[in-house]
């Protein structure tokens, strides 16, 4: 091997070592950053470095029973989804109901009236 090929592989394998150094350290940069933000993260929601300051705690055993109920919840807005009544087809009902009660009303109003006005004249 003559003397520029040493030169040459040393001077790759420098590189090599330089960019593998590097990717460790670009890496090193990105767990660090990660750590960070979640630790910002978990200080926003728990309140952890305010000493004096409302404290929220997750339960873990609790999260299966929160799961549960979010299905339920879920569920039962599909049920109500598929048994809702739009307005057109409510209109027909109400329509009915307001005449039946207006009606009545006026039937009510018609044999109280003749007695207030027998009453007074």
């Amino acid at each position: 091997m003559d003397n520029e090929t040493l030169i040459a592989t040393t001077k790759s394998a420098e590189a090599v070592a330089a960019a593998t150094d590097a990717a460790r350290a670009i890496e090193d940069a990105r767990v660090a950053q990660m750590v960070s933000a979640f630790t910002t993260a978990l200080d926003k929601t728990f309140n952890l470095n305010d000493i004096n300051g409302p404290k929220r705690f997750l339960d873990m055993s609790r999260v299966p029973l929160i799961c549960q109920a979010i299905i339920g919840i879920h569920e039962s807005l599909e049920d109500i989804k598929k048994n809702m009544v739009s307005k057109d087809q409510f209109w027909p009902v109400k329509t009915f109901v307001y005449g039946l009660v207006g009606v009545l009303l006026t039937g009510i109003a018609g044999a109280i009236l003749p007695q207030i006005l027998k009453l007074h004249g």
